[in-house]
């Protein structure tokens, strides 16, 4: 199959690292049952507790509560990978929030999530989106929906 789309491309005059920039960047991460405090998903993408393939998500985090300090650890399925983040900077404004991070380890990517607050319920506050990535791999910017406990 990668040699037809291959050989489709250059008959296209589309040169072989161009097919493999079109790749996805940001890949999901199935994990049922995961803990965490903010799970994010592909806009348009429909979550069913009961429905264990549903549970892809392109972002979570969490919230270190054991130790008292509060530290946010945050991960991103990066090339088919779990990446954890290294939080960069956070800044707030009304009703959004954006957020600065870098990967640990190397290849190194940039990513900023962009929030905006939706409603909020007795135990999370909706959110979408988008999530940018940038690295050696290339640069790629979803849409997603998920939310926060509060």
């Amino acid at each position: 199959m990668k040699k037809w789309i291959a050989a489709l491309a250059l008959s296209a005059g589309i040169a072989p690292a161009a097919v493999q920039a079109q790749q996805p960047i940001i890949t999901d991460i199935h994990w049922p049952y995961v803990s965490s405090y903010c799970t994010f998903m592909r806009a348009g993408q429909n979550f069913d507790y009961n429905d264990l393939e549903s549970w892809r998500f392109v972002y979570f985090d969490n919230t270190d509560t054991i130790t008292g300090s509060n530290a946010r650890y945050a991960y991103i399925g990066l090339h088919h990978q779990l990446r954890q983040l290294e939080e960069m900077d956070t800044m707030s404004s009304g009703e959004g929030e954006l957020r600065k991070y870098r990967t640990w380890g190397e290849p190194s990517y940039e990513v900023t999530v962009s929030m905006l607050k939706g409603d909020g319920g007795y135990e999370s506050t909706s959110y979408t989106g988008t999530i940018s990535v940038s690295g050696p791999g290339g640069q790629e910017e979803i849409e997603f929906h998920g939310e926060c406990g509060v």
